[in-house]
């Protein structure tokens, strides 16, 4: 995903004299994630739960689906290349993005079609907010959580969630593993002035998108702080990942 030309198609001194070509009003009237331009169409979501596909020169729609959740990542599109054991396939364009409830969808790029989806986590407060890092046969899924901000409630048991990168299968969306950011298990460790256990060590969630080092085999991940009075050596950090294992390197 592009955020800057470096052939925008005009020079910095014409900036002033730019004019609007279209507009499109968001469902609901708030935008989800950033846009992503492929092949001369323009692929949004929305606040409002719903993945369009627009034309790059009109704006007029040319598909929506609705995941039924907020949608914060940008859409990525790669290609599927034929199957090689049907003759008579083609390749297509998928599109994959994440929703606030930490699914994950593949759809028909072209039609908006539903292809498959997978829910990463099942914790009450996982989410993606993170682009999808896709790589050959896989796709890499940054899992974060917005449980931190229940930790002020004296009366909530904070904090057992575990940031994490997960790996699908981009043809299946088959889990193939997912990689904790913080590899104890949260655990009781005191009780808080209102008298309620809290648990940890939790947090280390990864917000933005993951990058993929082909040449030696990683995935890194960006982690928040730890959710807890528990310090973690992998909190505030960067952790590089073996793209085919999950494992930590460093």
């Amino acid at each position: 995903i592009y955020r800057v030309q470096e052939k925008p198609g005009f020079r910095l001194e014409d900036i002033p004299r730019l004019k609007p070509k279209w507009t499109m009003a968001y469902p609901g009237g708030v935008a989800g994630g950033p846009p992503s331009v492929v092949a001369g169409r323009v692929f949004v979501g929305t606040a409002a739960g719903s993945v369009m596909a627009l034309d790059v020169e009109t704006g007029c729609t040319y598909w929506a689906t609705n995941p039924g959740e907020r949608v914060k990542t940008p859409v990525s599109v790669a290609i599927w290349p034929p199957n090689e054991l049907d003759k008579g396939s083609q390749a297509r364009a998928v599109a994959y993005f994440a929703d606030r409830k930490a699914v994950v969808h593949a759809i028909n790029a072209e039609t908006g079609e539903k292809i498959w989806t997978t829910k990463v986590d099942d914790d009450m407060f996982a989410t993606i907010s993170g682009g999808l890092a896709i790589y050959k046969d896989r796709v890499y899924v940054p899992v974060t959580s917005g449980e931190g901000a229940m930790g002020p409630r004296g009366d909530y048991s904070c904090c057992k969630f575990r940031g994490s990168m997960v790996a699908l299968d981009a043809y299946t969306g088959k889990m193939v593993w997912r990689s904790y950011t913080i590899s104890q298990t949260p655990k009781p460790f005191k009780f808080n002035t209102a008298g309620t256990q809290m648990y940890g060590p939790a947090g280390a969630g990864i917000w933005s998108p993951p990058t993929v080092d082909p040449i030696r085999k990683l995935v890194y991940g960006g982690t928040a702080e730890s959710k807890t009075e528990m310090s973690v050596d992998t909190s505030d950090a960067i952790i590089a990942f073996d793209f085919k294992t999950g494992a930590h390197l460093w």
